[in-house]
């Protein structure tokens, strides 16, 4: 039996590409990655140096292919000395032993590039699924058998090694035992690195994780305790045999598979047990695996020494590193800094404040980038490091409340003070304050002379407190008498000495005996007072006489108008 097999006529896998986490840093757009004047894409695919798919464009060793009669476009590593084999073969089990597999026929064809990081001298490819399928239902089952090697480099150092930290064996089927077999070979079962053993019964299964029941999984030993390095592998099976207690399993799920795969990016599902070449169907262009890539035919050099003309790390804020596997170096960005160490400028300082989940700058801090870092520095009005902890406030919040109750009592006293001015001007202005503009020689006191006058308003003004006569008359009885008795020129000021001032002067007394009838109701109103008064200052006009005042008749004016009598 013979099935056909392209390689290079594997369909795309929608929705891998949607899943599936990139490699390449996320502060890398923009940046340049390949060398001047080469293409840095292959369909969707980044291609930054020491990867290049023209002459003069990559290293030796790195040369990538990009296939155009695919829609994207797609890449692979040239086929000259790093692809797969695969093939397919059969076999027929049986109880009394088992049977070598016949290989039918077998291709080789290159490994389809995933993505590729120079930031972490990683690329990821396309692996192929191992796969053992019954073709009968007898107790001497025939088999079919999907056979797959890889070879990362022949002759010469090898760029290319499968990362022992990022991938894994795994194993899916009822009953299934994969090996990883170093060397590539598909025509061997033997000497194998890996194993793992997968066995189901009774339809108990768990989708998620390998457990064992229907998948298993099995990750490489340390590269510190053995000291290997893969640069071939395969994966095989040892060829099934059936058995009387099978409980229809070979029925229902007639095929096993077995893989080479990145950690973590296979979830097992039960519907992958049952049907004929479910897997294979899943994955057309196979399953994602690490390669690690290095500079092999060199190392770093020592501190001080003068670089070697090929000298790779030639990016400035960068750095030589021993090759995580196998020989030779890798070139690593400093910290804080991403790109491409391997061109000119390549590696560029991240901003770490473009990015909030790059900086652990606290609330109440401004993120600043910095090259090569960052800092925290707390806000206006607080102390401390957004970097190393918390900032706090300069102004606690008992002080904040304290501040806050002192100027509302600050604003009421205002409001207040406000008030009681505005009361004051208005009752000024109609009780006849702006009359007596014009009128000379009168004072008008203010709130704060009168306070002084009147001891603290403990002295009632007009019974004695300017001035009086005598011990038993006040000055206010006396100026009553004199005006009732036509003598009120006798009270005024002796500085006043103008015949028509004193004649005005009375008039003004006539008005103010008028307000001092014993009977209110006998008394001039405002209305009558503002009257007489303008017919005061009309008379004063008259004559011919200056009335400009030049003080302030405000409630707080300091200027004197008129003297009263001193005793």
């Amino acid at each position: 039996m013979t099935v056909p097999w392209q390689y290079s006529q594997l369909l795309p896998i929608l929705l891998l590409l949607a899943t599936t986490h990139t490699i390449v840093a996320a502060d890398t757009e923009q940046q340049p990655i390949a060398l001047a004047g080469c293409p840095d894409k292959c369909g969707n695919i980044s291609i930054p140096f020491p990867f290049g798919t023209k002459a003069g464009c990559f290293r030796e060793g790195f040369e990538v292919t990009c296939n155009y009669s695919f829609n994207p476009p797609r890449a692979f590593l040239a086929q000259d000395s790093t692809f797969h084999i695969v093939g397919y073969g059969n076999y027929s089990a049986n109880y009394s032993g088992l049977n070598y597999i016949e290989v039918m026929n077998y291709s080789y064809a290159p490994v389809e590039l995933l993505d590729i990081s120079a930031s972490t001298s990683e690329l990821r490819g396309y692996g192929a699924v191992r796969s053992d399928c019954i073709d009968g239902y007898s107790k001497y089952d025939d088999h079919l058998v999907k056979l797959q090697g890889t070879f990362l480099g022949r002759n010469g150092p090898r760029p290319f090694l499968l990362s022992t930290l990022r991938n894994v064996l795994m194993g899916v089927g009822w009953n299934v035992k994969p090996k990883m077999v170093l060397g590539g070979s598909i025509f061997t079962t033997t000497g194998y690195m890996l194993a793992c053993l997968a066995y189901m019964r009774y339809n108990v299964l768990t989708n998620g994780t390998c457990t064992g029941r229907g998948c298993c999984q099995t990750s490489f030993p340390p590269e510190r305790d053995v000291n290997f390095t893969i640069g071939a592998f395969s994966v095989t099976f040892e060829p099934q045999k059936l058995s009387d207690d099978n409980d229809g399993m070979s029925t229902n799920s007639p095929c096993s598979y077995g893989m080479i795969v990145e950690s973590s990016w296979y979830n097992f599902s039960s519907e992958d047990m049952f049907g004929r070449m479910v897997l294979a169907n899943k994955y057309p262009r196979g399953v994602p695996f690490v390669l690690d890539f290095a500079i092999r035919n060199g190392s770093c050099p020592a501190e001080g020494q003068q670089p070697p003309q090929d000298y790779a790390c030639i990016s400035g804020n960068s750095n030589c590193a021993k090759a995580a596997s196998g020989d030779g170096y890798v070139c690593r960005c400093w910290d804080n800094y991403n790109g491409n160490p391997y061109i000119t400028n390549g590696c560029q300082d991240i901003d770490e404040c473009h990015h909030p989940h790059l900086n652990n700058c606290s609330s109440g801090s401004i993120c600043k980038n910095t090259p090569g870092g960052y800092e925290c520095p707390c806000k206006s009005g607080m102390r401390g490091n957004g970097k190393e902890g918390a900032c706090t406030e300069n102004f606690p919040l008992p002080a904040k409340v304290a501040v806050g109750l002192a100027a509302s009592i600050v604003i009421i006293v205002l409001m207040v003070m406000t008030h009681q001015l505005f009361k004051l001007k208005r009752f000024y202005e109609q009780n006849g304050g702006p009359i007596l503009k014009g009128v000379k020689n009168i004072r008008i006191y203010t709130s704060k002379q009168l306070k002084q006058i009147t001891d603290n308003y403990k002295v009632v003004i007009g019974e004695g407190h300017f001035a009086t006569y005598d011990d038993k008359r006040t000055y206010v009885t006396n100026f009553i008498q004199a005006c009732q008795e036509q003598k009120a020129r006798n009270s005024i000021d002796n500085d006043i000495t103008s015949e028509k001032d004193i004649v005005l002067m009375e008039m003004v007394s006539e008005v103010a005996l008028e307000c001092l009838k014993a009977n209110p109701e006998e008394r001039l109103d405002m209305r009558e007072v503002e009257n007489r008064i303008l017919h005061i200052i009309g008379k004063s006009e008259q004559h011919g006489q200056d009335r400009n005042y030049q003080g302030n008749l405000s409630p707080n004016s300091e200027v004197p108008l008129l003297k009263p009598g001193e005793k």
